[in-house]
């Protein structure tokens, strides 16, 4: 027998109807990715019942949970799914290429579909009930841009036949690191030499049911949690400042390429204080940590991803 090989995986993804069901018209689309550990997992539990020897009874299953790590290329269409896996139906506007597509936070995430295909030995690993609970980007420098993403779901079942016959191919076109230019306090700067963000979705994982069979009946969204870090030449008190006073600020990272684009405003955000050292002879950076909130700006949302491509629509 053939060992599986990870060149030639796939993943396919899909909206559930409602959290647990497969949609009744199945719209799988095969989407790029880096890296795909997403599983089950079931813990068995000693037992502590004596028995008259020294010997360990049988243990007992436990609760299934289904959780792992996702690493996708930041690109023109795929980055679309992934953002209304996180923030719920975008509003749209356009009526050519290019369209706009606007998320921000909402009341609900829908549950999604995903399906590890192991295509090279005709096995499939469906994975249902999937929400979104973080989002991370790590942007600046030359490495490949990438968002990294922790899955949380409530079934896994493995079958020899694929969820789809013939999903659809996203084609792949990435944006890069090259391509972003940032705004803080609404102003180009253009001393940043990296950052990231990370967008937490307060997901619930906990709510086991008797009679589910150790499986998750629903996972409810909470508060988000938005943090990152920018790092910075020192050249100057100004974001310095800002830090040691409390003074509200925004940032905006934007990625573009022709008339395509992924924009993520923070529009509020105050930094953590965070002093720079002196750690040897050559030029001094400041890293300072920042909290994204909502309080009054006209956005309603503590985040806003704007997307700009040849998508019609991700409803």
């Amino acid at each position: 027998m053939s060992q599986a090989q990870g060149a030639q995986g796939r993943l396919v993804f899909d909206y559930e109807s409602s959290f647990g069901q497969n949609p009744t018209t199945k719209a799988g689309k095969v989407l790029p990715f880096n890296t795909l550990d997403v599983k089950s997992k079931q813990n068995m539990k000693d037992l502590a019942t004596i028995t008259g020897t020294r010997n360990p009874v049988a243990p007992a299953p436990g609760n299934i949970s289904v959780d792992g790590n996702i690493v996708v290329p930041v690109d023109e269409a795929g980055i679309g799914y992934w953002l209304k896996g996180l923030f719920g139906n975008p509003v749209t506007t356009g009526s050519a290429d290019p369209y706009q597509h606007v998320f921000k936070i909402g009341t609900t995430q829908p549950s999604m579909v995903l399906e590890k295909g192991f295509t090279d030995i005709g096995q499939y690993a469906l994975l249902n009930s999937c929400k979104i609970s973080s989002f991370k980007v790590g942007f600046g420098g030359e490495d490949e841009l990438t968002a990294s993403m922790t899955i949380m779901g409530a079934k896994e079942a493995l079958s020899s036949t694929p969820y789809m016959t013939n999903p659809s191919n996203i084609v792949l076109s990435r944006f890069t690191n090259l391509q972003a230019s940032i705004e803080e306090g609404g102003a180009a700067i253009a001393t940043i030499t990296k950052g990231d963000f990370t967008i937490d979705a307060g997901l619930d994982g906990t709510q086991y049911t008797i009679g589910n069979g150790g499986l998750r009946s629903d996972i409810p969204a909470g508060i988000y949690k938005i943090s990152g870090n920018i790092t910075a030449l020192f050249d100057g008190a100004t974001l310095l400042e800002k830090a040691l006073t409390g003074t509200k600020s925004s940032l905006k990272v934007k990625f573009s390429a022709n008339n395509h684009s992924l924009e993520f405003l923070f529009p509020e955000i105050t930094y953590e204080r965070s002093t720079p050292g002196i750690t040897g002879p050559a030029g001094v950076l400041i890293t300072l940590p920042f909290h994204a909130f909502y309080q009054s700006n006209t956005d309603n949302s503590a985040v806003k991803a704007t997307l700009v491509n040849s998508v019609a629509s991700y409803l």
